[in-house]
């Protein structure tokens, strides 16, 4: 019942949002985001601890909706971090944001609350030893960070165009790293006394060569590889090792926050640098550090008011974007689909193209790099008001699903790493992003187990973490 006045609330919110910009609104709407996110959070903590994906998620959630119109727009001017846009779209666009955000709490509470007097932090998973593919996986990871290494040495349009060129390559690279890093976790347990230390010692040739690949990422100015392997390594550790609680994860995030400032500000292109001084100086003003460093996230906060402006009066896609996204772990068929049943390709139809050529026509400009998406908008676009619900509200219902199951199977475990590594960037982009890279590691998973040890005797590894 809870739920559903929260939902009632939240859809009278988006129903009588005004049809311009109004600060005090904005800022209603965003304390009411946080009481139901903290809310959330306070109710299942004993299940879920501190890290977990819809804290995670929440937090980047709430820069990429919630911080321009607050803390920027009132203050700053929208081009000093954004190109131009209809401000007339920011409160409703901020409304249909927090009624995302509560649709999701809800579908995830539906879940979890059954098990909350029942719920076993006890994680007991199964899975078989395999040096054989462990092996091949060091090998693997270690060639990638030496071709890292040497692409960040030599240019980065360079390094653009390998990664464009092989992207699924470099997903299945980071899916054995995952994998790998898991079962060398569970098989050296013993070993493992509940610090960061001996976990990287235990997996030390995966933890060198991610120093090496996070070295080439750093010198190339690629956050986005940096910050999915951080998560995934946290998550393999909070699960199978020890827990992270809040002073170690505000020390994290502080960091880590910090650290990606300096990765962006070093960009081998220059690009960020020289585009954020032209724009300091045309408007004789800057942004404070804590600002700065939320600009990535906060420009897709743009993308939510032009899509909203592009479908008003009912200009609706009927899902051609979600073409490329839901059928991408099945190779060929994005594009079949895309030719057969709107003559174009998969990339043409994403909402991230279709905001870029509008951003093009409004500012008159040919030569204009991806603007990106919003996670909202993107739902919004291909099926309005009803498709924001009843996705958002999915899936909370699924996250949740995999909280509960991957105490008890390595698929919905492996499963739970995907979807942290996509966290951060997931309110920028589309929510369907986890779906290929979870699909390809569940079948590599099967295969693992299912393929014969070269080196010694197959044998199952039980494993049980308190």
């Amino acid at each position: 019942m809870k739920n559903f006045l929260f939902f009632l609330f939240s859809f009278l919110l988006y129903i009588c949002a005004p049809f311009n910009y109004s600060y005090y609104y904005c800022v209603f709407v965003l304390l009411i985001y946080c009481m139901q996110w903290l809310l959330f959070s306070y109710k299942f903590h004993s299940m879920l601890g501190i890290f977990h994906f819809s804290n995670l998620f929440c937090l980047s959630y709430l820069v990429a909706n919630f911080v321009y119109p607050v803390f920027v727009h009132p203050y700053y001017p929208s081009g000093l971090v954004m190109h131009d846009f209809n401000e007339d779209f920011i409160s409703r666009g901020v409304a249909l944001a927090q009624l995302g955000s509560n649709c999701f709490f809800w579908g995830i509470d539906i879940v979890l609350t059954p098990k909350k007097s029942s719920y076993n932090r006890e994680i007991k998973t199964l899975m078989k030893e395999n040096d054989c593919i462990d092996l091949f996986s060091r090998l693997l990871f270690f060639c990638y960070a030496m071709l890292i290494l040497l692409l960040g040495a030599i240019s980065y349009d360079f390094y653009n165009a390998f990664f464009e060129r092989f992207i699924t390559l470099v997903s299945f690279i980071f899916l054995f790293f995952t994998l790998t890093t898991i079962s060398r976790t569970i098989l050296k347990k013993e070993q493992i006394q509940e610090s960061f230390f001996s976990f990287c010692i235990v997996n030390k040739w995966m933890m060198l060569c991610l120093f090496l690949v996070v070295l080439g990422l750093g010198r190339i100015g690629d956050r986005g590889p940096i910050i999915q392997y951080a998560l995934t390594v946290f998550t393999i550790y909070a699960l199978l090792v020890k827990r992270i609680n809040y002073k170690i994860l505000t020390l994290c995030v502080i960091i880590g926050v910090a650290f990606m400032v300096v990765v962006r500000n070093s960009r081998a292109d220059g690009q960020y640098q020289s585009s954020m001084e032209r724009r300091e100086i045309k408007y004789g003003t800057k942004l404070p550090f804590f600002l700065d460093a939320c600009v990535d996230l906060m420009a897709s906060t743009r993308c939510m008011y032009v899509g909203m402006e592009l479908t008003e009066g009912g200009n609706y896609l009927y899902g051609q974007s979600f073409i490329k996204p839901v059928l991408s772990p099945f190779p060929f068929l994005p594009t079949l689909f895309s030719s057969l049943l709107f003559n174009s390709t998969p990339s043409e139809l994403s909402t991230s193209a279709i905001l870029t050529e509008a951003t093009k026509d409004r500012l008159g400009r040919e030569e204009l790099e991806g603007v990106g998406t919003n996670c909202i908008v993107d739902i919004y676009m291909n099926a309005g008001l009803l498709g924001v619900v009843m996705i958002m509200f999915l899936l909370g219902r699924w996250v949740g699903l995999v909280e509960i199951r991957k105490q008890n199977s390595i698929y919905y475990l492996f499963c739970y790493c995907i979807m942290i590594s996509y966290s951060i960037y997931m309110p920028r982009s589309t929510i369907f992003d986890f779906m290929r890279p979870t699909i390809w590691g569940c079948l590599l998973i099967y295969i693992r187990n299912n393929t014969p040890n070269r080196f010694k005797k197959n044998h199952e590894i039980s494993f049980v973490y308190k």
